[in-house]
């Protein structure tokens, strides 16, 4: 408060400002076009990735064919055959989506560890 009071009384020009008041003049506010970007490449990258997650599954489903009509032959019903499948898909995006989070959140501590060793 004394050398806000000596600073400002000299007619220097000079403001002293507390932590908090210079963070709130110095950093940048996020527009909401910024927003909309951001919202915009989210969107745009999980739609990427769900499409590369249905193909897989088609893909793997497919692939097994032969898998599923031995299963129908020795007396497996269609919901049967039906529920297995959608069991399996769930167990591949469940452990896909804990790994994906394991990866994220690594890269996320490095980030915010790089960020703050640079103060920011």
């Amino acid at each position: 408060a004394a050398l806000r009071t000596a600073a400002e009384a000299e007619g220097t020009g000079i403001r002293v400002l507390t932590g908090a008041e210079w963070a709130a003049a110095a950093a940048p506010g996020t527009s909401d076009s910024t927003r909309a970007g951001l919202w915009l490449i989210l969107s745009m990258a999980l739609l990427c990735t769900g499409i590369a997650l249905a193909n897989t599954l088609v893909t793997a489903t497919t692939d097994r064919v032969r898998d599923l009509a031995v299963l129908r032959l020795t007396g497996a019903s269609v919901p049967q055959v039906l529920r297995l499948v959608t069991a399996e898909a769930v167990a591949v995006v469940t452990v896909g989506a804990v790994i994906g989070a394991g990866v994220a959140a690594v890269n996320l501590a490095g980030v915010w560890g790089a960020l703050a060793l640079l103060g920011v």
